[in-house]
């Protein structure tokens, strides 16, 4: 059980990491922050950010935020340029353009035989009917879409990818994705990621399948096709 002194050090910390996220993955260009091909910025800018530096974040919070957070959603290093100046990005889930990804994320291939065993996405019975009505899922105004290689329930509560409260599972078959031309990529803090076809859309012909993550609602899709419709109610 956590002290009272604990549980406000993870309360910080959330905030911090919130304040983090919506910096680095979103907001960057309009807090006239730069990030370079990396997607890294400089800590003193980053924690000089008016929602940041009104927590009063100082390094030593920062470092422990980036080693504890659960889903190792940073990463923080000091410049090449300046070796007592530390430097931080989001590993993942950017809605703004980097010039190279490269270096956040591993393509993912048949040749290279790195494909995960198993890829399931996490939605909600709310999204569900716009998916499958648009054919497939989206980035829903990130760069790509997010999945996960676990479910929470059977990992011990922590995989990165998916969130804990997701209600639906689509499990893809990335195999024969990638035979069709999509692209994959793994992030440093195991995300797996793709960007869908030209269109932006990762087909729905590549469900594997699909099904109720702890509300029994069948099986949804199977093998890339429709199974059942979602229960009135759910």
């Amino acid at each position: 059980m956590q002290s009272s002194g604990e549980m406000e050090t993870t309360k910080r910390d959330t905030q911090i990491s919130r304040a983090l996220s919506r910096l680095l993955r979103h907001q960057a260009e309009k807090a006239g922050i730069n990030l370079d091909s990396e997607g890294f910025a400089p800590l003193n800018d980053v924690l000089a950010w008016g929602p940041i530096r009104s927590l009063g974040v100082t390094v030593d919070d920062i470092q422990r935020v980036v080693t504890t957070n659960d889903k190792q959603r940073y990463g923080l290093k000091h410049s090449t340029t300046s070796p007592s100046t530390y430097l931080i990005r989001a590993n993942q889930g950017h809605s703004i353009k980097l010039d190279d990804s490269s270096s956040l994320l591993t393509p993912i291939s048949l040749q290279g035989n790195n494909v995960p065993k198993r890829v399931l996405h996490g939605t909600y019975f709310a999204f569900w009917p716009a998916i499958e009505a648009s054919g497939g899922l989206r980035p829903m105004g990130r760069n790509h879409v997010h999945c996960s290689t676990g479910d929470p329930d059977e990992d011990g509560g922590v995989v990165s990818g998916m969130r804990r409260d997701a209600e639906l599972i689509v499990e893809i078959d990335v195999e024969a994705s990638l035979r069709s031309g999509v692209g994959w990529w793994l992030s440093e803090n195991g995300v797996v990621l793709t960007a869908g076809d030209e269109s932006g859309v990762l087909g729905s012909r590549f469900f594997k399948a699909v099904w109720g993550r702890r509300l029994d609602v069948g099986l949804l899709w199977e093998d890339g096709l429709k199974k059942a419709e979602l229960p009135d109610g759910s």
